[in-house]
């Protein structure tokens, strides 16, 4: 019988490099998704680039995470331009993709 950790362990390798993949996406495609050029990916950006024709099944997933988790990923790091609310900023996905990899770990 196998136990917990074990099984865990089995699967780490498959959520690193989904993760990886996850993270590569998000900073290659930032500034795509970034239309006004604010330097923050809004709500509505996210939601608009969520119907943009030919993104793959992945893509939309990595998009509808980034949406469901919007206010959690927002809060990974401290900025001075907290008055944008439902705005995720660079140095948000930094911190929070620093996060991701030390829990896996």
């Amino acid at each position: 019988m196998v136990d917990a950790d074990e099984l865990l362990s089995q699967f780490q390798p498959q959520a690193m490099q989904a993760l990886n993949e996850f993270e590569e996406f998000v900073y290659a495609n930032f500034d795509h998704l970034d239309q006004n050029k604010d330097g923050f990916l809004s709500r509505e950006e996210l939601l608009g680039a969520l119907y943009e024709k030919g993104r793959t099944v992945r893509e939309l997933a990595f998009l509808n995470f980034l949406l469901v988790r919007m206010k959690e990923i927002a809060a990974s790091y401290q900025e001075e331009w907290a008055d944008k609310p439902d705005c995720i900023s660079k140095l948000d996905l930094q911190a929070y993709f620093a996060k991701l990899h030390s829990e896996a770990l």
